[in-house]
């Protein structure tokens, strides 16, 4: 099965990031090919004060992630897409693309921010 997981990582390690990773190596261990599309929160610390406030006005839906979801869709092809955490770069956006390419989608919820 080929299989997109989809993750944001924190600034500071935590649980998801290490479900998200445990269940890539598990995954591919028992032959599944995966394609692992993330982002990381410290990539805030790299912009400049300007780049901050416009990067709150894509919080809800990014452009950039929308994209770049239906780029890896059509390049690798998976069967099942699996998001962990979505916020703050890859957002619900990363759903529409799914939806768009005719992939389903697993969200895994690890807290209740969705809420």
């Amino acid at each position: 099965m080929r299989i997109l997981l989809g993750h944001n990582y924190y600034q500071q390690f935590g649980g998801e990031d290490a479900v998200f990773t445990d269940e890539a190596v598990l995954l591919e261990s028992k032959g599944d090919e995966v394609y692992r599309y993330t982002k990381s929160n410290e990539s805030f610390e790299s912009l400049s004060n300007l780049d901050k406030i416009k990067s709150l006005l894509h919080l809800g839906w990014s452009k950039k992630a929308y994209r770049e979801t239906r780029e890896i869709i059509r390049r690798f092809k998976p069967d099942i897409a699996h998001f962990h955490n979505i916020y703050y770069l890859l957002t619900p956006s990363v759903y529409d693309a799914c939806y768009d390419e005719g992939i389903p989608v697993v969200q895994s919820l690890h807290n209740f921010r969705m809420f």
